[in-house]
């Protein structure tokens, strides 16, 4: 058995899905040509007998919003770094844990359809825009339009990194950008010290 205590408590209600998208009351604020997270300041487990190395994944949880907002040449010049690159660490430790955030594939796509004409278009098109894209310098390149990606992940699927308690330190990049560092406490009680 296993329950959860975020804060701020709005945590509780984000749906840790990459395929939902839509804003919800912990998504960051919107700012163009930059990524925004957000998560629970402070996360506590309650587990059975506490901490232990060899919690079941499916027990923990912890919630990360993004948003993002390239411009579209970005995302053209830097098609190769679409990935979400999560970046972990513990604080005062100089080694990073770095996961790419890797989503399901969406329903549409899960039917036994033949694409490989589709894709073969779409690879050249993507080509032909990358090409464009490269005439532009990375003072030049973040201009209208863009496109905006709103996602929520859930930290525990996403990293190897097998949180112990302590303060970790977290950030994301995507097409060659950097999103703001967050910080968050994890804790581990007993599950008889819970309450509501």
């Amino acid at each position: 058995m296993c329950k959860t205590k975020f804060i701020p408590k709005e945590f509780h209600d984000v749906v840790c899905d990459l395929n939902s998208g839509g804003d919800n009351p912990c998504t960051p604020e919107e700012v163009l040509f930059a990524i925004r997270i957000n998560a629970p300041k402070e996360v506590i487990f309650y587990v059975k007998g506490g901490y232990s190395p060899n919690l079941p994944r499916e027990c923990l949880q912890l919630p990360l919003c993004m948003v993002a907002i390239p411009s579209n040449i970005r995302a053209d010049k830097y098609y190769d770094l679409f990935a979400r690159v999560i970046s972990v660490r513990k604080v005062g430790s100089d080694e990073w844990q770095v996961d790419k955030i890797v989503g399901e594939t969406p329903i549409a796509f899960k039917m036994p359809v033949d694409t490989s004409a589709y894709d073969t278009i779409c690879a050249e098109e993507q080509l032909e825009r990358h090409n464009k894209a490269l005439r532009y310098s990375d003072d030049e390149i973040d201009i209208l339009p863009a496109s905006i990606y709103t996602n929520n992940a859930d930290l525990y699927k996403h990293t190897k990194l097998l949180f112990e308690e302590g303060d970790y330190e977290v950030f994301i990049s995507r097409y060659g950008l950097e999103s703001n560092h967050i910080t968050i406490k994890i804790s581990f009680k007993d599950i008889s010290e819970y309450r509501e």
